[in-house]
């Protein structure tokens, strides 16, 4: 989250619900004026910075108004509009007693990279579930003689051949991806900190307060996050009201959403054109099979620099958290020298923050230490070695189970129970047991030549070269 202290003579007076100390930063900040010019501002401001620190770093919340959660759903609506549009929201918050996730993202990288992520991250395991029980009622349907197959010219001409398991089962779990409603109670600044300046005010004051109150928070990483003064801010409350046991941090770069969506639609259309063209004699089928090849090659190379995409994203992520400082971060406040648009002087959120971190860590360099420790470990564990565990690898590779169900419903409906049965055995086995060291060998092959190439041309070859591989 990128925000800005909020503009000392727009902060209004305190009210009976807020802390002591919160009623006296806001009386001071009100009385601020230039009567003497800005240095005398400055000096008034330099003076009420303790005071200001150390109410941030008490990490309490005075006021219950401020804490406040959305559904994720709410969030997610006409595709992440939120994220991708200017406006109030804050009639989508309520208040709560606590944060389930607290969601940290910078507003400066791409707002349909973090929508998808979020889509994948929250949908995907729904999906999955529904798209491959359609795909087994469909199998059921088409044996008992209630759906219709088609007609495969050069193979299987004798009976209809079932399509629907994978068709419905991929346009099931499509729809539930784009339309689940996912219950979970998030804080999202755009929706939950509202624009009201006076409660604005007491919310971003006790921000880290809020972070205490959060059983989770999740990451919306990209190259910008690390360079956001608030954004590291936000991690080392949570780091500190936490501690080393209680740490629930969720760190995910925004391209595994577009890496995840990618690679289901690349099995899809493969094992769909499977399905579809006839493979049952080869002699007949040289030309079919070809294209179908050529087909399935051209489909998968998208996904193949996606996933390489991925890991050199992790590389520029661990690079960045190795070279982290608070001296080279960024915070709207310093972008707009310290002059609100309105011309009033504004208080520094860089002092502030290096000030409460300060009081939680000790010195600048601690917390920096502890993300290039903790944090980094929580990084090279979570999204290299958990990032594709075996269930994402048989989520993105459903459609080759579904197109197994066809082929079992369609031998089962003319009374081959014995080629049904190995199909459908066939195909259990290869998604539970095959599928994902398969999968696991793909992605090292990805992560081992995951270099970009100096040039477009050698980027083509390289992404061709692990095609290959895989």
């Amino acid at each position: 989250m990128d925000v800005a202290e909020p503009e000392g003579s727009d902060v209004p007076d305190s009210s009976s619900d807020s802390g002591d100390s919160d009623s006296a930063i806001r009386g001071h900040l009100s009385q601020i004026s230039v009567p003497h010019g800005p240095e005398s501002v400055q000096l008034q401001l330099q003076q009420l910075m303790p005071q200001l620190a150390e109410a941030v770093s008490r990490m309490e919340v005075t006021n219950p108004e401020v804490l406040r959660v959305t559904f994720a759903y709410q969030a997610l609506q006409r595709f992440g509009w939120v994220f991708r549009v200017n406006g109030d929201f804050y009639q989508k918050s309520r208040k709560s007693e606590k944060i389930r996730t607290f969601w940290s993202h910078s507003w400066h990288g791409s707002s349909w990279k973090k929508i998808l992520t979020l889509i994948a991250y929250y949908n995907s395991r729904v999906a999955i579930c529904f798209g491959t029980s359609v795909g087994f009622l469909m199998a059921l349907l088409h044996l008992l003689g209630f759906l219709p197959g088609i007609i495969r010219v050069f193979a299987w001409p004798w009976a209809p051949f079932c399509i629907w398991s994978i068709t419905l089962g991929i346009v099931v779990a499509a729809l539930t991806l784009a339309l689940w409603r996912p219950m979970t109670q998030v804080f999202l600044d755009r929706i939950c900190i509202s624009s009201d300046a006076k409660v604005k005010a007491q919310t971003i004051l006790r921000l880290s307060g809020l972070l205490k109150e959060s059983d989770e928070m999740l990451i919306l990483w990209d190259p910008s996050w690390t360079e956001r003064l608030w954004c590291l801010f936000e991690l080392a409350a949570f780091l500190k009201s936490k501690g080393k046991t209680n740490q629930r941090l969720v760190i995910k770069p925004t391209v595994i959403g577009v890496v995840s969506i990618g690679c289901f639609c690349t099995f899809a259309v493969m094992f769909v054109a499977m399905v579809v063209v006839p493979i049952d004699n080869v002699e007949l089928l040289v030309i079919p099979m070809s294209a179908t090849s050529v087909f399935a090659v051209a489909v998968s190379y998208p996904a193949c620099s996606m996933m390489r995409a991925y890991f050199r994203s992790l590389d520029v992520m661990e690079r960045q958290l190795l070279s982290v400082s608070f001296a080279t971060t960024k915070s709207a406040c310093c972008d707009m020298e310290h002059v609100s648009s309105s011309g009033q002087p504004m208080i520094c959120d860089r002092e502030v923050v290096q000030e409460c971190i300060r009081t939680w860590f000790g010195t600048e360099a601690t917390f920096e230490d502890t993300l290039r420790s903790e944090v980094l470990m929580i990084l090279k564990d979570d999204l290299c070695d958990k990032a594709f565990t075996r269930e994402w690898t048989m989520g993105v590779t459903a459609p080759a189970f579904w197109a197994d169900l066809d082929f079992a419903a369609s031998y089962a409906r003319i009374k081959m129970w014995d080629q049904a049965t190995v199909f459908l055995i066939e195909g259990l086995v290869f998604w539970f047991l095959v599928v994902p060291p398969m999968g696991d060998y793909m992605i090292q092959a990805c992560r081992l030549y995951r270099a970009q190439g100096s040039t477009p041309c050698r980027e083509v070859i390289r992404n061709l070269f692990v095609q290959f591989l895989c």
